[in-house]
């Protein structure tokens, strides 16, 4: 997929390729901020130098997208295809993708979002994120390796003046892999979760994935200004009070982690 923005919607002329211009990763930075931001309004995209641990190794990556819902996330490395694929990306995204945030990442999101520390670090355990590099221009070879490390890849290509009139090309697409649904509480009399009316709660049957697999049916109904799944068979498959996330993935299914 690719997509076009165009900073004059006014503009009729012919613009020039302009990604040899891009010298500067920070500058490029700058360009992908404008073009994500613009492509995917529903996305909160801040800078992000949050410490990821793996294997003794620490990496941080560059910005972060965040969806407004706080369903789900991206950890963003902007690099430029002038930089080791070998020696540099691939390390670094082995780090991102498996490893595990440091303490540091809260407080970072809790300062770029506006959002408490409690908030941050919700969103740091408990909601699915996905890695994804942006580069300046398609190639083939980095899309390959990356998707064997399960990194996702965009590029931005730039036509016309990088601090002028210009034109963005975004090649690729963001997809989340995962999204939360939201968080209920277990009432074990009757068998039933109870979320807040405003989340996306799927109504009518639906069947749900145990931590251990198995498949379970429950029913959705809004009523007194909340949604509520109750498990069909009268199961207490969790502790009355107890607080449970639902996440769903793409394939459409849905689970309780």
């Amino acid at each position: 997929m690719r997509s076009v923005i165009v900073a004059d919607k006014n503009c009729t002329r012919v613009l020039p390729f302009a990604n040899h211009e891009i010298v500067s990763e920070t500058h490029f930075e700058g360009l992908v901020l404008e073009a994500i931001g613009r492509a995917y309004p529903d996305y909160i995209c801040k800078v992000f130098n949050g410490s990821f641990l793996h294997e003794r190794n620490i990496r941080k990556p560059d910005l972060c997208f965040v969806h407004k819902t706080f369903s789900h996330w991206f950890v963003v490395e902007v690099e430029l295809l002038k930089h080791s694929l070998n020696r540099h990306v691939l390390p670094q995204m082995r780090v991102l993708e498996y490893g595990e945030p440091q303490s540091d990442c809260i407080s970072i999101l809790s300062r770029e979002l506006g959002v408490s520390v409690q908030q941050a670090a919700t969103l740091i355990h408990r909601i699915p994120r996905n890695t994804v590099v942006i580069t300046n221009g398609y190639n083939e070879k980095w899309s390959a390796s990356l998707t064997g490390l399960r990194c996702q890849y965009l590029s931005v290509s730039v036509y016309g003046e990088l601090d002028g009139l210009h034109a963005l090309e975004i090649h690729g697409m963001l997809s989340a892999t995962h999204k939360n649904l939201g968080f209920g509480i277990f009432y074990a009399p009757t068998s039933s979760l109870r979320f807040h009316e405003s989340l996306s709660i799927p109504l009518g049957d639906i069947f749900i994935s145990a931590s251990d697999g198995s498949l379970t049916k429950w029913s959705g109904i809004r009523y007194g200004g909340y949604s509520w799944i109750s498990n069909d068979n009268g199961l207490n498959m969790f502790d009355d009070g107890q607080m449970v996330q639902l996440s769903s993935s793409m394939s459409g299914g849905f689970y309780f982690s």
